[in-house]
């Protein structure tokens, strides 16, 4: 007779066939898993990829509405949040999204900090500290017929 387990019945071998048919699914589904996992982590350690300029201008506001210590938020011509705000009389437009993993940056005082991973910036977009890979990008800020605009990335 056969091999009698705990419940008294006959166990039959393994189809071969059907064994190699589970395996390969369960190497699939294990690829499945490592494909959902790594993709992520790649895009964590790879910056956000600067976007194209256009020279169209962006309206803020008029003329006077953002004074020393004070911002405004508005969106780029390419897409990208553009922070505005007054410094020693000038007006900076500066990238507010952080190049390391595109949190929103905040003024605080006369730098901009990152709350996602404490990067913190100038107020001319340098690098002082952090994981970013870059400063921010600049935008150039033009006055006209008491309006205030943004232009292109200065380089």
């Amino acid at each position: 007779m056969g091999d009698f387990g705990e419940t008294g019945l006959e166990r039959e071998p393994a189809d071969p066939a059907k064994r190699r048919l589970f395996e390969n699914l369960l190497g699939l589904g294990f690829l499945g898993v490592t494909f959902v996992v790594a993709f992520p982590l790649v895009n964590v350690f790879t910056p956000p990829k600067r976007t194209s300029e256009k020279n169209e201008l962006i309206e803020v506001g008029p003329e006077g509405s953002i004074s020393d210590g004070t911002s405004k938020d508005v969106m780029g011509a390419d897409g990208v949040p553009i922070i505005v705000f007054g410094k020693g009389g000038d007006l900076i437009a500066l990238e507010k999204k952080c190049p390391h993993l595109g949190c929103m940056v905040e003024l605080a005082g006369d730098e901009l900090d990152c709350p996602c991973h404490g990067a913190r910036f100038t107020s001319e977009g340098k690098l002082i500290k952090g994981p970013s890979p870059r400063g921010l990008k600049r935008y150039s800020v033009h006055v006209r017929e008491g309006k205030i605009f943004v232009g292109s990335e200065i380089s």
